[in-house]
């Protein structure tokens, strides 16, 4: 529908759209050098109108579809933001099952913060209203589908 917001990739150099962005591209898809690029068309910034979409409840995916795409992925490519206000963000993966405390030391061992210790930094889901802080994950939590993206608090 033409009402819908859609995302695509601009190329600066050129000043022409580079690739329009479908709803079936997975995020991780899209190569990073091109993360800084994407551009949003045709989202609504009227205040009532994002107020409506928050309120509404998400459409649920059948459970089968759900099930078949989660025993065909081995592992999971979890996002992490680093930073949100200066955009840094990078992405690991782990294998179904791991724990929180496992991707601690994938991240650890790519040294994002300075610190090896996995004991000084935390993972916490993304608050869900702004202004809230992140509620970070105990390292025992078990990664799914619900930490598909993470932030990773000091």
């Amino acid at each position: 529908p033409p009402d819908e917001a859609q995302l695509y990739i601009y190329d600066d150099f050129y000043d022409k759209i580079d690739r329009w962005l479908k709803a079936s591209d997975p995020l991780g898809s899209i190569n990073r050098q091109d993360w800084p690029f994407i551009r949003l068309k045709g989202a609504s910034f009227d205040p009532s109108a994002v107020a409506a979409r928050r309120a509404a409840p998400p459409a649920a995916a059948p459970k089968a579809a759900v099930a078949a795409v989660a025993a065909e992925e081995p592992e999971l490519e979890i996002s992490v933001v680093v930073d949100r206000d200066l955009g840094i963000a990078t992405s690991a993966r782990v294998r179904r099952g791991s724990t929180i405390r496992a991707l601690k030391e994938v991240l650890s061992a790519m040294n994002l913060t300075g610190e090896a210790d996995t004991a000084s930094w935390s993972l916490a889901l993304p608050p869900k209203s702004a202004g809230a802080s992140p509620m970070p994950l105990a390292d025992s939590t078990v990664v799914t589908e619900e930490h598909f993206e993470l932030e990773l608090v000091q």
